[in-house]
């Protein structure tokens, strides 16, 4: 086709498709920038600017084709003369009137599943269900009130299943309405505009519950926007997801825990007063208890997900029962408490206290204890075996093979109506260490769990040896010695020793690249390496290890480790 620049600068192309036009300013945002204010308003001019004008049969042009290299040409009078293949054409470049008034643009309806809706008879009786052609029914509207031109509800709220809205809308000008272009988008579901579209609508489907804006903007044909146009709307949830529901689960789940509870207490002190004289009878009952209690655990087990907040609450809990941290901090001068359950509860725990004695001072008793089984099961069974060690300290006991004999006979005798097969067999491997700051001395006992010793090496600073105070072999619980008394233990302190107890979690964790134990030789050898280093870091770096360990695996055990430097 030709190609003409005319006298003001602006370029003519022709070709079979019609006449183009691209003026000079528009030649400026292609290719540089002036100085002239019309230049500076182009730069600022919106998005999907038009730089080529078109001519078509609304312009006055009738022509088919511009073929041709000088089918094009500019006369003296300034009138530009374009040859087609059936007629020739004359433009009159004073006659080119731009129209730069933006079209108007409106929302002209809201239908539902591609159905129209008569808004204006639903806010009458807003309750109304109403069956479209489709088939689907709708209904349970929410709004203020019809808009007065076209009928559109205001603040609409839908229910949660009348999610397929079609919004219609229409922009005017008295100029080329043909040629009108629209962008929209919803906000909430779309993060940009849609591409440029000649279609007065837009449907979606599907759309979940939230609050929503839909914006329709138009562009005239000589790139004029218009404002934009918003219309708001919420969609609500169902009502498995509204707040009450939710808060209604909640408590009743908390209800039916409290409940349960309060009916396992009572029943536990029934069952006491009566032990010794119906032991026989109750190893039936037991077994039944047991049964019972066994379905009730894998009911509690299908309800995990709905608990959840119970467990956290039930976390809460037993944090309460074990040695608070102003009470170490008040005792022990260094240390540190590295406590990382499996689950949200723990079948871990440390306890202490102050212990009144005849001598002048107090000491100080340190638990640190792995009761039978993890999670829910072993977070109770640590509260037993805390509110027993909390009893055999309330009835005067002082030294610590009498404090794990007595706890000893109290989880003995709450655990033979616990309704399991091994008769009650469970209880907890536990350190107890009384210390004596004031001779530096500690007397212990132990039940399986070891406590560990690291003492720098006389005139060394760089190396150090680990002592292994052993335990007895049984635990603090119904066994095959259950007769025999603990061993208590005494060692003199020196300046400088880290006292560590420890549960076997952390020597229990499968990782590493074989994916076996981390074990106890291991882990000595980890202490004696980090026992010079401040106690907070210990910690840190226990944890570091721990973690790097099993890397991807599970955690198969609670993990509890605590370090006291004299």
């Amino acid at each position: 086709g030709g190609v003409l620049e005319d006298k003001a600068g602006n370029l003519w192309f022709g070709s079979g498709g019609g006449l183009d036009k691209l003026t000079k300013n528009k030649l400026v945002r292609l290719f540089g920038r002036s100085d002239t204010a019309y230049t500076d308003k182009l730069y600022n001019r919106k998005e999907d600017d038009i730089l080529f004008k078109s001519f078509s049969y609304d312009d006055g042009f009738l022509g088919q084709s511009v073929n041709g290299n000088r089918c094009i040409s500019q006369a003296g009078d300034g009138n530009i003369w374009i040859g087609t293949n059936d007629r020739l054409t004359v433009y009159h470049p004073e006659g080119d009137i731009v129209n730069l008034n933006a079209p108007d643009i409106q929302l002209t309806n809201l239908s539902l599943y591609n159905e129209n809706i008569p808004w204006v008879k639903v806010a009458q009786k807003k309750d109304t269900a109403i069956v479209l052609g489709n088939g689907v029914s709708v209904g349970n509207f929410e709004f203020d009130s019809v808009s007065r031109w076209y009928g559109l509800p205001q603040n609409l709220s839908l229910a949660y299943s009348d999610n397929y809205p079609t919004f219609s809308f229409i922009g005017s000008t008295t100029y080329q309405p043909k040629k009108i272009r629209y962008h929209y988008k919803l906000e909430g579901i779309d993060d940009n505009w849609s591409a440029l579209t000649n279609r007065t609508e837009a449907s979606y489907g599907n759309l979940p519950n939230g609050y929503y804006t839909f914006k329709v903007k138009a562009m005239s044909s000589a790139g004029i926007w218009s404002r934009e146009f918003s219309f708001v709307f919420t969609i609500r949830p169902p009502w498995w997801k509204t707040w009450w529901f939710r808060t209604l689960s909640v408590l009743a789940i908390v209800v039916l825990i409290v409940l349960y509870i309060k009916w396992r207490e009572r029943a536990l002190k029934q069952r006491q007063k009566i032990l010794e004289k119906t032991v026989d009878e109750r190893t039936v009952e037991v077994n039944a208890e047991k049964k019972i209690v066994e379905r009730q655990k894998s009911l509690i087990e299908e309800k995990h997900k709905e608990i959840t907040d119970s467990i956290n609450y039930a976390e809460r809990i037993q944090r309460s029962f074990l040695a608070t941290k102003s009470l170490l901090d008040e005792n022990l001068k260094e240390h540190f408490v590295f406590f990382q359950p499996k689950d949200v509860v723990s079948g871990d725990f440390y306890w202490a206290s102050k212990l009144a004695t005849s001598s002048a001072g107090e000491k100080f008793v340190l638990v640190t204890a792995d009761s039978t089984g993890h999670g829910v099961p072993g977070a109770i069974m640590s509260l037993l075996n805390i509110t027993s060690l909390e009893s055999a300290v309330k009835d005067g006991f002082t030294e610590p093979s009498d404090i794990l004999n007595a706890t000893r006979k109290t989880i003995i005798e709450r655990l033979k109506k616990d309704g399991s097969e091994n008769g009650g067999k469970d209880g907890m491997d536990a350190s107890l260490i009384c210390f004596d700051f004031i001779n530096n001395t500690l007397n212990y006992s132990a039940a399986n769990n070891p406590v560990w010793i690291v003492r720098a090496s006389a005139g060394s600073t760089t190396t150090a040896q680990l002592i292994e105070l052993d335990p007895d072999k049984m635990p603090v619980g119904k066994h095959d010695k259950d007769l025999v008394p603990f061993t208590q233990h005494n060692f003199t302190l020196q300046k400088g020793d880290v006292v560590y107890t420890l549960t076997d979690g952390m020597p229990d964790q499968f990782g590493g690249p074989n994916g076996k134990k981390f074990k106890h030789k291991k882990l000595k050898e980890l202490l004696i390496t980090i026992s010079s280093e401040p106690m907070q870091v210990q910690k840190q770096k226990l944890t570091n290890e721990l973690n790097n360990w099993k890397g991807d695996l599970d955690q198969v055990d609670d993990v509890t480790l605590i370090g006291v430097r004299i």
